[in-house]
């Protein structure tokens, strides 16, 4: 048994040692090279997912923080800052249901912010609500909300972007104090925390007074969005099917999951970021597999004359088979792990240079592995077609 398993380990090793490792790290520059492409491949694949998740998760940050088992909305709804309302009725036909414990209206709108300091005039998101509601779960907007309810008064993100002007600065130094919003004179008179999203840099919180106020020609008596809250126990999806039957056809009624995925999927499906994504992973791995096909072309050729000798003491097709998949997962691994460290330290400074937080997740781990391992194993099989065609008689 012990002479079997010695004569099997020289026919796999017969140098001792795994036979594509010691052909990779025969040529270390070369080696060095093909992980750097395998690094760089990885870079971009990963860069790529996190950014597409930063950018989907800021895309529901206003959805995150709303207080609702269901959300009501227009079926022309695109996205939380461009969409028609519909009619406030509807709402209250949805409170008449013994399973409803409260509803909220909310506002939604781009406006137009004057920078405090450069005068400069920038898109920002405004919501309204009436503040007896309270549809948000923030603390700081619940802290403040005496503040929303003077007319005139906003609320400001403290987590926008600064190109809007040091407003934190501002209310720190010397309190209140006023700008425009849509031409019309606002007072600043808070902040709360928020953050930013995929269709603006900054967002103000109203309430329903000022919103029309701002918005005039947005009619009374309609709203962007209705929220709905029920009681204990009650189940969301049956409650949801009920409205939904009992509803005309100019309002959508979805669980707040469906609410999150709707919006999610109009920035992932119809504006260019799933498909830029996509491709710019696609290129990526395109670019690293030729730089490991052209890696190990190289060194199957380079070493013919040896591996003919192989052939002609013995050694079958697939021992050489697995010599180049051997390298080709060597590569995957080796590439791999510095391409994720270098992956993390990007993550940190997108997230410093824009507020989005990409994350890396065992999930976008997996999945980058699973295309490296592919694209390597990929380049390896074309190389071993070069392999295949040597014959021994021909090279000596």
């Amino acid at each position: 048994m012990k002479r079997t398993a010695v004569t099997l380990w020289s026919r796999w090793f017969p140098l001792g040692r795994p036979f594509a490792w010691l052909q990779l790290r025969s040529d270390r520059r070369r080696f060095a090279a093909a992980v750097a492409g395998i690094a760089f491949a990885v870079i971009m694949m990963m860069f790529q997912l996190g950014l597409r998740e930063a950018l989907l998760k800021g895309a529901v940050v206003v959805h995150r923080h709303l207080r609702a088992d269901l959300a009501m909305i227009s079926p022309q709804y695109d996205f939380i800052a461009a969409n028609e309302g519909f009619t406030e009725r509807r709402l209250e036909q949805a409170r008449a249901l013994e399973e409803v414990a409260g509803v909220a209206r909310l506002e939604a709108a781009t406006g137009h912010w004057r920078n405090p300091v450069s005068g400069k005039l920038q898109e920002i998101l405004v919501l309204g609500f009436r503040p007896g509601e309270r549809p948000f779960d923030l603390p700081g907007l619940v802290a403040e909300e005496g503040m929303v309810e003077r007319r005139g008064t906003v609320l400001f993100d403290r987590l926008a972007r600064p190109s809007y002007g040091p407003v934190e600065r501002r209310l720190a130094e010397g309190g209140a104090f006023e700008t425009e919003v849509n031409r019309h004179r606002v007072r600043v008179e808070g902040l709360f925390e928020l953050g930013t999203t995929l269709a603006v840099d900054a967002t103000l919180a109203v309430s329903e007074q000022t919103f029309h106020d701002l918005f005039p020609t947005n009619a009374g008596g309609s709203i962007s969005v209705g929220l709905i809250r029920l009681r204990p126990g009650a189940d969301a999806a049956a409650v949801r099917d009920r409205l939904r039957a009992l509803l005309p056809g100019d309002v959508r009624v979805l669980t707040m999951k469906e609410f999150i995925a709707a919006e999610t999927d109009y920035w992932a499906d119809r504006t260019p970021i799933g498909f830029v994504i996509t491709a710019s992973i696609f290129v990526g791995l395109i670019v690293g597999a030729v730089i490991v096909y052209q890696i190990l072309y190289t060194d199957v050729t380079e070493h013919l004359p040896e591996y003919a000798t192989l052939k002609a003491i013995g050694y079958d097709e697939r021992f050489f088979q697995r010599m180049v998949l051997g390298q080709s997962l060597i590569l995957t691994v080796a590439g791999y792990l510095p391409g994720v460290a270098l992956s993390a330290i990007f993550y940190r400074v997108m997230a410093m240079a824009t507020n989005l937080a990409p994350r890396v997740s065992v999930l976008n781990l997996a999945l980058v592995f699973g295309l490296t391992a592919t694209m390597c194993m990929a380049a390896g099989a074309f190389a071993i077609r070069r392999l295949e065609r040597a014959r021994p008689a021909e090279i000596f």
